[in-house]
């Protein structure tokens, strides 16, 4: 894929993504570079819940989407939605910008 040229693709160590189809799918034939996670999953477990529950949450939404302009609509979609409007518990069931903006302003402390 064109688009991927240049980029920086980073995943865990999965075998999926270390097999000589994947890579020299990656590295040769989109002309893309390679950083893999040295702890797999667990190097970054933020990351990986949040993309679990995104995958989970949003599955119809990403499937039924035609072209990557439709996913990419999608996504930021989605995306702006996790960080304005849905509330999280972690967070004092806020949303992140807005537990963020109070957080800023002093007027919540960090947990």
């Amino acid at each position: 894929m064109l688009w991927l040229k240049g980029v920086i693709v980073h995943h865990d160590r999965d075998p999926v993504f270390t097999s000589y189809g994947w890579t020299g799918k990656v590295l040769i034939d989109d002309s893309s570079r390679l950083s893999y996670a040295l702890g797999g999953a667990s190097d970054n477990p933020e990351m990986e819940s949040f993309f679990g529950r995104f995958k989970v949450e949003n599955r119809s939404l990403l499937t039924d989407a035609e072209t990557l302009a439709d996913l990419v609509a999608v996504v930021d979609d989605r995306i702006a939605y996790y960080n304005d409007v849905r509330l999280h518990s972690s967070l004092g069931n806020s949303a992140p910008a807005a537990f963020l903006s109070r957080w800023i302003g002093g007027g919540t402390s960090q947990t």
